[in-house]
């Protein structure tokens, strides 16, 4: 071969080298977004599957007894079968709590000289 014909031969390989490399690093590229996207999806679907069974089991505990009972214990007030219910007598007026938690009618209101003295010693 002469010089000539190697260089018309370079002329022709180089570009088609180089035209394949390009198209080859493109597809290389183009495989690994499309891996990333499927990892990606692959991690959805599992979030999406543990959701589903958290949503399955909290709707396995609403339709049964159990929650029922706990509701209308907490709601309505109502017992259970094994509940006790205690009755308690009204506190009267005289109650020797009265003493410790006086109600606001038996209570005095403030005398004009100890607001006087509050206001200025005490805030």
């Amino acid at each position: 071969m002469s010089k000539n014909q190697k260089s018309i031969f370079f002329l022709l390989i180089f570009p088609l080298t180089l035209y394949l490399g390009i198209r080859s690093a493109n597809h290389i590229k183009n495989l690994i977004e499309a891996q990333k996207t499927v990892s990606q999806t692959h991690q959805s679907i599992n979030d999406l599957k543990n959701k589903n069974r958290l949503l399955r089991d909290s709707l396995s505990f609403i339709e049964s007894k159990d929650f029922l009972d706990q509701e209308a214990h907490e709601k309505f007030g109502l017992g259970g079968e094994n509940d006790t219910l205690l009755n308690l007598p009204q506190s009267s007026s005289d109650s020797k709590f009265d003493y410790f938690y006086p109600s606001e009618e038996n209570v005095p209101p403030p005398s004009n000289l100890s607001l006087w003295i509050d206001l200025f010693f005490y805030e």
